[in-house]
């Protein structure tokens, strides 16, 4: 056990995979198992596993969140706030497939809702562990702005016909002024 806490950590991708599994795969088996309780005869077991699936979705702070916050560096806020707009769409898409599921509101149509619920997000679970990545995004680094506009003055000068030679001699000045070295006259 000490061991995975010192890996915790050390190791980003591995903790923010771990917060992400406790906040989805946790909620999710919890939804899977309110599935086979009746609200009628155990309302206070229904009520304590939505409540304890309820609060492990807290552990997406330290999931996915703080992976977008790894990825997106300073740009971070701005990443996040696009991220909650598609929470917010996916919110209403639940309500639409509760709408769907459960058309009449009885018990007996809720145990396929809360399946299907669990299974998406132990589904959802499985995508980000296999895909997360912790790693600054290429457009985070220094320099990624100059670069794009070297691509973009490159494709401009193809279209204009200006000789190869001269895009070494443009490339040799960024690239020094870059390094802090002054451009050869």
């Amino acid at each position: 056990m000490a061991h995975l806490v010192r890996q915790l950590g050390k190791d980003k991708r591995l903790r923010v995979r771990v917060y992400n599994s406790i906040s989805t795969v946790l909620p999710g088996l919890l939804c899977i198992s309110i599935a086979f309780f009746e609200p009628d005869r155990q309302p206070t077991v229904v009520i304590v596993l939505y409540t304890l699936a309820s609060s492990f979705l807290g552990f997406a702070g330290g999931g996915f969140f703080s992976a977008i916050r790894y990825r997106s560096g300073a740009y971070s806020v701005f990443v996040v706030a696009n991220v909650h707009a598609v929470c917010l769409v996916s919110h209403f898409f639940i309500s639409l497939l509760n709408a769907l599921i459960a058309r009449n509101e009885e018990y007996n149509e809720w145990p396929s809702l809360f399946v299907a619920e669990g299974v998406m997000l132990i589904l959802c679970n499985v995508i980000f562990c296999l895909t997360v990545n912790t790693d600054k995004a290429e457009w985070t680094r220094e320099g990624y702005e100059i670069n794009m506009l070297i691509a973009e003055d490159v494709a401009y000068r193809r279209r204009r016909g200006v000789s190869p030679k001269t895009w070494r001699i443009a490339e040799d000045v960024v690239y020094r002024r870059r390094r802090g070295v002054s451009p050869k006259t």
